[in-house]
């Protein structure tokens, strides 16, 4: 797991990687997979709020995506801007913003489906296609709103609804930031 004081992560990732708070004493395994879940959740959570057209819901809710895909990166000893450069530069995918639909979706479901086939089929983390699944994402995300927009976001929403300063059930179940 990357350390937050590491020279690679940008002033975002030093942030989060301060504030996991519980989510800290996880296994590899446990923190794995309760990111591809939390990924998936989210990447679901962002799809219904393109339909809305809600642009300050949609920041959120990317937020949300970027935290579970930066933590499983960092997990998997990689940094954002390890999995950008993974991914090819923009090649016209990004025409209409109902794209972002697949182009979440899949490297999410991919991810999931990967660490569901490592934890329960006996099958080897593949490392290289799980940094690329999670690159897909964050490339997709910086290609609707640029990712300073969306770590303002999350961070953000992360301070308010975490006032202790890192991650606890307690805060997590309350939802402060909600009321």
């Amino acid at each position: 797991m990357i350390d937050p004081n590491d020279d690679r992560l940008n002033s975002y990732e030093r942030a989060i990687a301060g504030m996991r708070g519980e989510l800290v004493s996880l296994s590899f395994e446990e923190a794995i997979t309760y990111c591809a879940l939390g990924l998936s959740e989210e990447c679901g959570e962002a799809v219904a709020e393109l339909k809305t057209a809600q642009t300050s819901l949609l920041e959120i809710e990317l937020g949300d995506v970027l935290w579970h895909a930066t933590t499983s990166a960092h997990r998997l000893d990689a940094t954002i801007s390890d999995l950008l450069d993974l991914v090819p530069l923009g090649n016209g995918e990004m025409t209409w913003m109902c794209d972002a639909v697949t182009l979440l979706h899949v490297p999410a479901a991919r991810f999931a489906g990967r660490v569901k086939k490592w934890r329960y089929h006996d099958k080897p983390l593949d490392r290289q296609a799980c940094l690329v699944d999670l690159g897909e994402i964050v490339k997709t995300i910086d290609s609707l709103f640029t990712l300073p927009v969306i770590e303002e976001a999350s961070l953000s929403k992360i301070r308010k609804r975490f006032p202790s300063g890192g991650f606890s059930k307690l805060e997590a179940n309350a939802r402060i930031d909600e009321k």
